[in-house]
């Protein structure tokens, strides 16, 4: 392992080449973005060893050791193993979902999960007295068996289904995909709605890009229903 304390490195940059100097300058101005003052116990250090773990690392609050492996990890604390690693990529920068709604803890996940929101536009319905059976219609009236509405977004996922009615209804919607006219039809989901006229209900029923979607009463009826998806994926 080598070691050099960064105060020498600054003490001494005016002594050295252009290239030297600025190629230093640079680093001790990254460093100072991350708060860091060059005091007498700060040093960079470099090897082979992971400073957070086993016996760590000795060095002073704010030193810097450089990880064969290409890690860079920054002294967060006294004690020898108190180091943190320097995030390299958005999947290693932690998120805070505690206010928002997300569930990824880090950037990359949270990105991820924003996705591109397919709603509104998977919107299904039918009027009349509906008995078990009935295939709910996607817009411009056609049956979603027959023509569903097309998964156009990469990675589709089915997160909320909202139902309404005029009635106080009590009825299972299943979820299908299909490649049109019911070819290779297959069930996604069901969700049951208990005498009430609306109800969301959380979901995640894994769709596929390209495939149509589809809903029907599998049991119980409904009068003048309507049916909301949304979704999350990627464009």
């Amino acid at each position: 392992m080598s070691r050099v304390k960064a105060k020498t490195l600054v003490a001494e940059r005016d002594t050295v080449d252009l290239d030297d100097w600025e190629e230093i300058n640079i680093i001790t101005d990254y460093l100072q973005t991350a708060g860091l003052s060059f005091q007498n116990d700060i040093w960079f250090e470099s090897g082979s060893a992971t400073p957070n773990q086993t016996t760590g690392v000795a060095a002073g609050i704010g030193s810097v050791y450089l990880q064969d492996n290409g890690n860079i990890w920054l002294k967060i604390g006294i004690a020898d193993i108190d180091w943190f690693k320097l995030p390299k990529t958005a999947s290693e920068l932690p998120f805070d979902n505690s206010t928002n709604g997300f569930t990824s803890s880090d950037v990359q996940g949270a990105i991820e999960e924003i996705g591109a929101s397919a709603s509104p536009g998977y919107s299904f319905g039918r009027a009349g007295n509906l008995p078990s059976g009935t295939w709910l219609n996607r817009p411009g009236g056609v049956p979603s068996n027959k023509s569903g509405i097309t998964l156009f977004i990469n990675n589709p996922e089915i997160i909320k289904i909202a139902c309404s009615t005029e009635k106080l209804n009590t009825y299972d919607l299943t979820i299908y995909e299909h490649d049109g006219d019911e070819l290779n039809l297959t069930t996604l989901g069901i969700i049951s709605v208990v005498n009430v006229r609306s109800k969301i209900t959380s979901v995640n029923y894994t769709a596929t890009t390209g495939k149509q979607l589809a809903i029907k009463i599998s049991s119980g009826s409904a009068k003048n229903l309507g049916v909301d998806l949304q979704l999350k994926g990627n464009s």
